[in-house]
């Protein structure tokens, strides 16, 4: 049996982080108001790792907040491994990544495969049926990091490309002097890889 002395530790905890964290107040009233909405249902883990990752949880934070909504709903939460197991399927696997002391480079068939088969697990796609889907990406190097937002012209005003590069997928850092030399160096070994890439097949 679990002490009321520890359910209401748990309780002050989250109010606390409440109080002082107001910055966060929206997402975890959306938060909520999901599990409210679908009282019986186990948040996934990959939910749950929107949760820990959008509000900036600690390991503490997350399990605080854990133990005390299992208490009002048992298993809604799923463990902290759990949401460490989402975390590492967002990563491309270890041996397409490259580290010297100058860069740390990612095989671009890599990162686009994952890029597109987490795509296609977070959308309804029907992935059984022959269709064929094709990802349009733009790359860039050279300064293209501070390119300005807002420079695409759409006959809807609800739309903008203010959020472009928060989708950015890097794939190489490299500590070294800017120079013409390095950049074309890194030009062609990015369109050399763009001339082998093949189509993402079996994305599960």
């Amino acid at each position: 049996m679990i002490s009321k002395k520890l359910v209401d530790s748990n309780a002050k905890f989250i109010f606390d982080f409440i109080q002082n964290h107001p910055e966060h107040n929206e997402a975890i009233r959306r938060f909520c108001e999901s599990l409210l909405s679908n009282p019986t249902k186990s948040i996934c883990k990959e939910d749950a790792l929107c949760l820990y990752v959008n509000n900036d949880l600690t390991k503490q934070q997350y399990n605080g907040i854990r133990f005390a909504v299992n208490e009002i709903a048992p298993d809604l939460l799923p463990s902290y491994y759990q949401v460490q197991l989402a975390k590492q399927d967002c990563y491309p696997p270890s041996e397409s990544i490259t580290v010297s002391e100058v860069q740390v480079k990612i095989r671009l068939q890599d990162i686009l495969d994952l890029t597109v088969s987490r795509i296609l697990k977070m959308t309804s796609i029907n992935t059984e049926e022959s269709y064929k889907y094709i990802l349009i990406l733009k790359w860039g190097c050279d300064g293209a990091s501070s390119q300005a937002t807002y420079k695409q012209s759409f006959s809807d005003s609800s739309f903008d490309d203010s959020s472009v590069f928060i989708y950015c997928r890097p794939i190489l850092f490299r500590f070294e002097k800017e120079n013409e030399r390095l950049t074309k160096e890194c030009y062609n070994d990015i369109i050399g890889q763009i001339n082998t890439l093949v189509p993402l097949k079996n994305w599960q």
